[in-house]
């Protein structure tokens, strides 16, 4: 009589955190999912996964896991094997653009200033056509000019008033160069890098001259003068009218 074998061999069981892609976006990427294959868990065994893999910038990482057997579950019958997946994030086709917004102030002398009588714009430099925005006073003067960066560069503005045709109003000639460096970071995200807006005081000041009345005295002058004339030939008008009846 031989006695036979009996022999239990371990269970071959493959865990793999998942992989996963996406533009970037500033938020992190994250995939919790674990698949089990292989010959996987016996019945009424298995395990519970915590999946910390994060990626957030342009690049890849690992999808860490770890695992925690259930209850039960011995890990002498198994043999675990742990495969990570990627998580990537690429760098998007058109950048992510940044906002400028430049803040003014109007100024009136002779009367009160009131809301959207003057016009206020940002433009390129070299192009004295290239309005890129536009605001108008409120009641206290305040304006405000937004500009959005689509790319990197440098660039050269302009900031000026309108000049309108407000009666005895003279405008502020008077103009503000920015200068603004734009550049992209790995992440597809543009950034102001440089500006000197911080050391330009946007005010523009108009002057309302109101227009010149005669002298009171004058003009009293002028009042009793013609109204003598107009009584000398009322006067005139009835001497010649009573002769003719005399005739």
């Amino acid at each position: 009589i031989v006695d036979g074998t009996l022999e239990i061999t371990k269970r071959q069981v493959t865990l793999t955190s998942a992989t996963d892609s996406k533009v970037y976006d500033g938020t992190a990427l994250t995939n919790d999912t674990v698949t089990v294959t292989g010959d996987g868990w016996a019945d009424g065994e298995g395990a519970t996964y915590e999946v910390t893999g994060s990626q957030t910038d342009v690049g890849a990482s690992d999808n860490e896991f770890t695992y925690a057997l259930n209850d039960g579950t011995l890990e002498d019958n198994y043999d675990i094997t742990v495969v990570k997946g990627q998580l990537t994030v690429t760098k998007p086709l058109i950048p992510t653009p940044t906002e400028l917004q430049i803040t003014g102030l109007k100024k009136l002398a002779g009367r009160t200033l009131k809301e959207g009588e003057f016009t206020f714009i940002v433009r390129n430099e070299a192009d004295p056509d290239s309005m890129i925005d536009s605001d108008t006073n409120d009641e206290h003067g305040n304006f405000q000019l937004d500009i959005l960066f689509k790319k990197e560069g440098t660039y050269k503005l302009v900031i000026e008033e309108l000049k309108g045709s407000l009666p005895n109003v003279i405008y502020d000639s008077n103009s503000y160069l920015l200068t603004v460096e734009v550049e992209e970071d790995n992440n597809g995200v543009l950034h102001i890098v440089d500006s000197n807006l911080a050391d330009l005081d946007v005010i523009f000041n108009n002057t309302y001259d109101p227009p010149t009345l005669p002298e009171t005295g004058e003009r009293d002058f002028n009042l009793f003068l013609y109204g003598g004339l107009s009584l000398i030939g009322s006067g005139l008008l009835l001497v010649r009218k009573k002769r003719k009846f005399a005739r």
